[in-house]
């Protein structure tokens, strides 16, 4: 599971590289963890389960949140008793992207008018003026 994640995670990144985004990968921890002094949280962290994607807003310096990587490590299969080809060892994780969030940063960064966006966004200049 963590060479999947981290290979979505490179992906996003190179992605970003590519549109030429200011961003910054963290790490992160889940607000529904109760105190900063949580096993759990403290856990999350110290392993880097979790990695967030922040875009910056330009103007005011500010980040956003635009996508989050999560290596639950086998919690969830034991919690929920779950079985599979994968047989011991087996785990889970996710990545969730903020679509709105994401078209947040986007817009700060480049204006309103996607038609004046880089040339990445441009698929075979279907936006291109």
């Amino acid at each position: 599971m963590a060479r999947e994640l981290d290979y979505y995670f490179d992906w996003f990144l190179d992605l970003l590289r590519e549109w030429d985004v200011g961003f910054r990968a963290t790490t992160a921890n889940d607000p529904f963890f109760a105190s900063s002094s949580d096993g759990k949280r403290l856990f999350q962290t110290a392993f880097a389960l979790k990695r967030e994607v922040r875009l910056r807003v330009p103007g005011d310096e500010r980040w956003i949140s635009v996508a989050s990587f999560n290596n639950h490590s086998a919690s969830l299969v034991n919690a929920f008793s779950i079985t599979g080809a994968g047989g011991p060892g087996l785990v889970s994780g996710c990545v969730g992207f903020g679509y709105e969030r994401l078209l947040y940063g986007l817009y700060c960064a480049f204006g309103l008018d996607p038609a004046t966006w880089p040339k990445p966004f441009h698929p075979k200049g279907s936006l291109a003026r």
